[in-house]
């Protein structure tokens, strides 16, 4: 599954932890109980063999000209169809 995939509606993106359940608290991003996820959590989530994780990563970082993905979702001004949008223009 890819990330754009994963994120078809807004209540399945968040920011401030990689995951979180259907109450709103954290947990893990590979758990069951995720309902949400940041852009890091979502591609720990689609992405479980490591070499595919950091090719993605690799991609995020270069289309945003920063090294920290995680900081960049957790914006306060981050919207989640900018990161739709960014997953979208990557194909990840």
């Amino acid at each position: 599954m890819k990330i754009q995939d994963l994120y078809d509606n807004p209540k399945k993106w968040t920011r401030g932890s990689s995951a979180r359940d259907r109450r709103g608290y954290r947990t893990s991003p590979i758990g069951r109980y995720a309902k949400s996820w940041c852009i890091t959590g979502a591609m720990k989530k689609c992405y479980c063999v490591f070499s595919e994780y950091e090719k993605a990563a690799r991609k995020i970082e270069k289309e945003l000209g920063c090294s920290s993905v995680m900081l960049w979702n957790d914006n306060k001004y981050r919207t989640f169809q900018d990161v739709k949008d960014l997953v979208t223009r990557l194909d990840i």
